[in-house]
């Protein structure tokens, strides 16, 4: 899924919740219910507006938050490396709060349910998918496990990252065993096994820097060889062909769509060559000489 097709699905989402706000508020109480606690007991309310339209709002925030993050982050040539995993997540979780609508929604209409088993299984696909993600990152200063550990080292920042990520699929299969753990099951099946996971994960980043921080690790020298001679590749094919595309740096390398974006975009940064175009197939890069 392309940049273009992710923002149409998240405005989708935003429309979505705020178009059931507009239709269905006049029928709603004055008060509704905003807030259950882990027994599933209703402990908070908002008003009318602010029941309906507080998801809403959040919703769209968070799509400016999905639109800038990638443009300010001064490592950002490494988000778009992971650019398929981020678009991902920031789908699953607008479904997520769309679901949470719809949930506090249905009860305020006078439909009676436990809140908290609803929700299990919508954080087993969010923990799935932020597991998915964080076995993908590559340092960066907005998305991730980022401690002063982390962030100081890539080979922990990828260790920590690829712990994390295994750690959050374990969660989600818990929280999807969790519709069998009855009243109780968002403690056992999301909070209990959330806390941990970032504990472990917290901890693990420093041991791992206690280990690894602050050595050229082999590993780290390859990749950077490797990359360096990759770019080299790169110039060269540049030279010999006006237009060039994502796709022809994947066949000419044998690299991932994520990783020929990521050649092209440093290069590019370097002003190297220039991007024709803004997004989706029809975007092609020439030489600058």
């Amino acid at each position: 899924m392309n940049k273009n097709a992710s923002k149409i699905w998240l405005i989708t989402f935003v429309a979505v919740a705020f178009l059931a706000g507009l239709v269905l508020y006049g029928v709603m109480p004055d008060r509704i219910a905003s807030h259950w606690n882990v027994a599933g007991q209703v402990n908070g309310y908002l008003s009318r507006f602010w029941g309906l339209f507080l998801v809403p709002l959040i919703m769209g925030a968070l799509f400016l938050l999905y639109w800038f993050l990638p443009k300010i982050d001064p490592l950002k040539n490494n988000i778009e490396s992971f650019r398929k995993y981020y678009d991902r997540i920031w789908i699953i979780i607008f479904a997520f709060l769309l679901y949470v609508d719809f949930l506090q929604i249905v009860w305020n209409l006078g439909i009676r349910f436990n809140f908290g088993m609803a929700l299990v299984p919508a954080f087993s696909l969010l923990w799935y998918g932020i597991g998915g993600l964080l076995e993908k990152t590559k340092r960066n200063w907005f998305i991730g496990i980022r401690t002063p550990w982390t962030l100081s080292s890539d080979i922990v920042w990828e260790k920590t990252h690829q712990l994390a990520g295994k750690l959050f699929i374990v969660m989600a299969i818990i929280a999807f065993l969790g519709i069998f753990f009855g009243d109780k099951a968002i403690v056992f099946a999301v909070l209990i096994p959330a806390v941990t996971t970032a504990v472990v994960s917290v901890a693990y980043s420093y041991f791992a820097f206690k280990k690894f921080g602050g050595e050229k690790t082999d590993l780290i020298k390859d990749k950077e060889d490797k990359k360096v001679e990759n770019l080299g590749k790169v110039l060269e094919y540049f030279t010999s062909h006006q237009k060039v595309s994502n796709d022809d740096i994947e066949k000419l390398l044998g690299v991932s769509d994520a990783t020929a974006t990521n050649y092209l975009s440093e290069l590019e940064s370097r002003g190297k060559i220039s991007q024709i175009g803004k997004d989706g197939r029809y975007v092609y890069y020439t030489f600058n000489g």
